[in-house]
């Protein structure tokens, strides 16, 4: 499982080619505003100033109305000419999302966005920033729960009336092997328990975040938007050295 939620956006002047009536390209900056930026056109960019040079890790841009045949590219650049960029990068795409796993450091980034299937390109919440957090192992049989906040009432006649809302998903995972020391997996370093406590302090159950629950499975399980649902975290010690383990309840989001 791999955590992404240390956003950068805040610190980016963004810029669109093109807005629709009514829209602000700052919504893209809002998670509470997911799939709330509405472009002129099908064949769109925005250019991202971060001021100084950032060094992104990942970037990843909720997929909106973009269909499947949709081509998303980010670029980076030293400066706002994007003749010839130092760096252009074809997105993957999946249901939810368009991701990328990066180590480039630019001042100028520029996403470019076309898909004419559309009329007018819809996007929502842009995530840049560090690396994500790769979890411990969990179990691969795991049980995944999705809920629902449809609810409805019936007349003393015996009529239903109904409030549509929207499916979730609503699960927890268990890690075991959570270190406080610096460990890796498969070459990859895993979160250390204080990693784990940043990233709890940081999203404070109110800020949603991407998960990938299964990295190599992303055609089955898409990035997932979620929150923290934990109202505590415990870190239990384990008997032997100074492993931990922890309980991470998500819920889905919008």
């Amino acid at each position: 499982m791999k955590i992404i939620y240390d956003n950068w956006i805040d610190d980016a002047t963004l810029t669109a080619s093109s807005t629709a009536e009514g829209y602000d390209i700052n919504n893209l900056k809002i998670p509470q505003l997911l799939k709330n930026f509405i472009f002129d056109g099908n064949d769109e960019s925005i250019t991202m100033d971060f001021t100084t040079a950032v060094e992104l890790k990942t970037f990843i841009i909720d997929m909106g109305n973009m269909s499947s045949s949709a081509t998303i590219t980010l670029q980076g650049n030293a400066t706002d000419v994007w003749t010839s960029p130092s760096y252009s990068q074809t997105m993957t795409k999946t249901e939810t999302a368009a991701y990328l796993l990066l180590d480039e450091e630019y001042r100028w980034w520029r996403l470019i966005l076309n898909d004419s299937t559309v009329t007018d390109i819809e996007v929502g919440y842009i995530h840049a920033g560090g690396a994500a957090l790769q979890m411990p192992s969990i179990d691969p049989q795991v049980e995944l729960f999705y809920s629902n906040t449809s609810s409805a009432t019936i007349s003393i006649s015996g009529q239903v009336y109904g409030n549509t809302g929207y499916n979730f998903l609503e699960t927890s995972f268990n890690f075991s092997q959570i270190t406080e020391g610096s460990s890796t997996a498969l070459g990859v370093p895993v979160a250390t328990r204080q990693e784990f406590v940043n990233f709890f302090n940081t999203v404070n159950n109110t800020q949603p975040f991407w998960v990938f629950l299964w990295s190599n499975n992303l055609d089955e399980f898409p990035p997932q938007f979620c929150i923290s649902a934990n109202k505590t975290l415990q870190l239990s010690k384990l008997g032997w050295g100074k492993n931990y383990s922890t309980t991470l309840a998500l819920r889905g989001v919008r």
